[in-house]
């Protein structure tokens, strides 16, 4: 039920991750850092990736410190405040349970993106493979041109029928890798910001992650039985 909008990216805080930048093709996890020439980071954001919402667990721990600190503020309300965050974090469990079944049952265990570098935290977490052709975690990087045919061939070679891509950014690159492979384009949200029209209509930052998870299970090919 999360259905995507088209323009969606949200919340506050992003950037990229930690080590996973890269380009040409980082067949990341595990080792992730990548290859080729990525090693990247040095754009604007800094040496680490600051898109820690992508794995859910991660934003366990960030309710984790909110709840806490609002009981601190508001201890008047402790009970209602400590309620709400177990609900939130029941959720976020199950949709990290659910991430763990899509990468045990997906066909296909790489995410071909075609988008800037923001869900290393999500690749690590579910140990993926993950091809980028950008440096870094700006948003305004680009990705070189040796890197942009290293991932066109690597499409191509192995026949991938879907990229990713965020919403609310250009599309230059990802419409040239489709162009290129005949790729479809599967759009993330970002989790930084919103597009109005769906920020009006009260998308939240989980309809964000469950729009996500459908989007990865097109990707990545699911065939269990979620």
């Amino acid at each position: 039920t999360h259905d995507d909008h088209d323009t969606h990216d949200d919340h506050d805080t992003h950037d990229d991750h930690d080590t996973h930048d890269d380009h040409d093709t980082h067949d990341d996890h595990d080792t992730h850092d990548d290859h080729d020439t990525h090693d990247d980071h040095d754009h604007h954001h800094g040496d680490y990736d600051p898109h820690i919402w992508h794995d859910p667990l991660n934003v366990i721990i960030m309710v984790e410190h909110i709840r806490d600190e609002l009981i601190a503020l508001l201890p008047d309300y402790e009970t209602s405040i400590t309620d709400n965050a177990a609900i939130y974090i029941g959720e976020l469990q199950d949709l990290h349970t659910m991430f763990l079944d899509l990468v045990e049952h997906g066909e296909l265990d790489i995410i071909m993106h075609g988008g800037h570098n923001v869900i290393g935290y999500f690749i690590h977490r579910y140990n993926l493979r993950y091809v980028n052709p950008y440096r870094g975690f700006s948003a305004d990087a680009e990705p070189t041109p040796g890197a942009l045919a290293n991932m066109i061939d690597t499409m191509n070679h192995h026949d991938i029928e879907h990229l990713f891509s965020e919403k609310l950014i250009p599309q230059t690159v990802a419409d040239v890798l489709r162009e290129e492979t005949g790729a479809e384009i599967l759009y993330l949200y970002a989790g930084e910001n919103i597009g109005v029209d769906e920020f009006h209509a009260g998308v939240t930052f989980l309809d964000m992650l469950r729009h996500n998870y459908d989007q990865y299970r097109i990707g990545l090919k699911y065939d269990g039985d979620n």
